[in-house]
């Protein structure tokens, strides 16, 4: 029983970091994003503005961790894929 409870624990983690990862924003697809935008400031403000949104200015284990949802987010309060919580959109 102990055995199996480990081995859906070490599965369930190892799902959810792939889909972290797969959902994970590169830094061309910033470019991309960076094209539909107009924007006042300098390029570099707005890359960092960009990379802040999607929270990957962050240490790997702590933008992980925030989207698991075992972590507060910045506001104080704890949303994540545990609770449901998908992810926001941040484009329309």
């Amino acid at each position: 029983m102990i055995k199996r409870l480990g081995r859906a624990l070490l599965v369930f983690g190892w799902i959810t970091i792939i889909s972290f990862l797969a959902g994970r924003c590169p830094e061309p697809e910033i470019d991309k994003i960076m094209a539909t935008i107009s924007y006042a400031g300098s390029e570099s403000e707005l890359r960092a503005s960009i990379r802040h949104a999607m929270g990957i200015d962050q240490p790997f284990h702590l933008h992980y961790l925030r989207w698991l949802g075992v972590w507060p987010q910045e506001d104080g309060k704890f949303r994540g894929v545990l609770e449901g919580c998908l992810g926001d959109e941040l484009w329309r």
